[in-house]
């Protein structure tokens, strides 16, 4: 993908998601680690970050749910929350998203130049 093409998020992504995904974009260009090979990373990390949300609002706060047999369980949600997370987090340090991931390599961001106030 060139240029602008491969920084426009896909169409199928919630509301809160393409917000996500700009925001996101926004900051990777503003720390200078942004390649347009990037995006499948970046669809990724939206998508599992996503994904925790939903699942963390279809649970609704509830640890447990009834089962097959009429006993408690863990909330299936839950344990798609916490993996969706946990892919998210693997995303975020590839695309050096993390304080950790930056460091290890290098990347230097002074206070304020992660915003980036071009137009995406």
């Amino acid at each position: 993908m060139k240029g602008d093409r491969a920084r426009i998020s896909p169409p199928d992504l919630t509301r809160s998601g393409k917000s996500l995904w700009r925001e996101t974009l926004r900051h990777l260009i503003g720390q200078g680690t942004w390649e347009d090979s990037d995006r499948p990373a970046l669809e990724r990390y939206v998508r599992s970050v996503e994904r925790a949300r939903l699942a963390r609002e279809e649970r609704a706060g509830a640890l447990t749910a009834v089962g097959s047999q009429g006993q408690l369980v863990q909330h299936p949600n839950l344990r798609t929350e916490r993996e969706a997370e946990r892919d998210a987090r693997d995303y975020a340090l590839d695309l050096l998203l993390t304080p950790m991931a930056r460091k290890r390599h290098e990347v230097e961001v002074r206070a304020g130049e992660g915003k980036f106030n071009g137009r995406v």
